[in-house]
Formats: C-alpha cells, structure tokens, sequence
C-alpha cells in the first residue's frame, strides 16, 4: 500500500508555494539628503513609524505626508496615506442648541438659548436704535 502524503506536499513532491504577509513599505525622506525604507507586515508597525518620522497630523499630499516644520517626507507602497495618519475623532456629544449664559442689570445670572439669544438682540438693537438722536432735530430723530 502507498504511503500518504504529508498535507503539506503538493502530489508533484514540492511543497505549495509559502502565501506571505501583504508588506507594507514606508519611505522616510528628510530635507538633509538622510532618508531610510523600511518593510513592515503589520499596519500598526507602520503607522508607529511614520507618525514616528512625520507627527500624527500631518500635512496631507496626494501621495506623500509632509511634517509640520517641513523637514519630513513620507510614502507608503502598500496602505494609504489615511491608514497611516487616521483623522482624529470628534468628541461625541449631544448638542441640541447653543447656550449662553448672560448677567442681567440687577446683577443676576440667566440661562438663554439660542432661540432666546435672537429673540433678544433684535430687541436689544430696536432699544439702541429707538434711544439714537441725529442732531437736534426731533423730526430725524426717531
């Protein structure tokens, strides 16, 4: 009886081709002449490198990332530039209005919204400008 093959043997006696990790390759170039290439098969490995070399935020081309001073130019082959460099979240909070907290004549504090707020400007400004003279003629005045 034939032996079996081992699961790892193809039938023609050589072993399947290895499938290797996709690689991700990160160029540094610096305004000194120094740059450096390095080979990552991890996406966290190449985002701690470039944000490493360039800052977390930096200035965003179409195909490079360029330090803040300007002193650092990155590339990547095999990820985005945005998988490298994440935009930063927006805090999550629950807005339903503009609030404003004003201090009265008499010295005490109110709560306004936003729809108080306009409501009170325009009356404010019909108070400024009913309370304005143009010279002394009563008949420019309002």
């Amino acid at each position: 009886m034939p032996r079996a093959l081992p699961p790892t043997q193809h039938i023609t006696g050589r072993r399947p081709a290895r499938r290797s990790a996709p690689r991700i390759v990160v160029a540094y170039q610096a305004v000194d002449g120094f740059a450096q290439r390095r080979v990552f098969y991890t996406l966290a490995g190449a985002r701690r490198y470039a944000q490493e070399r360039v800052g977390a935020h930096p200035d965003l081309g179409a195909w490079y990332a360029v330090s803040f001073d300007g002193v650092g130019r990155v590339t990547v082959e095999g990820a985005t530039l945005a998988d490298l460099f994440p935009a930063p979240e927006a805090p999550a909070t629950e807005r339903t209005g503009s609030q404003y907290w004003t201090v009265d004549e008499d010295g005490s504090d109110s709560y306004t919204g936003e729809d108080d707020l306009t409501e009170q400007a325009i009356e404010n400004a019909n108070d400024l400008w009913a309370s304005m003279t143009f010279g002394n003629d009563p008949e420019w005045s309002r």
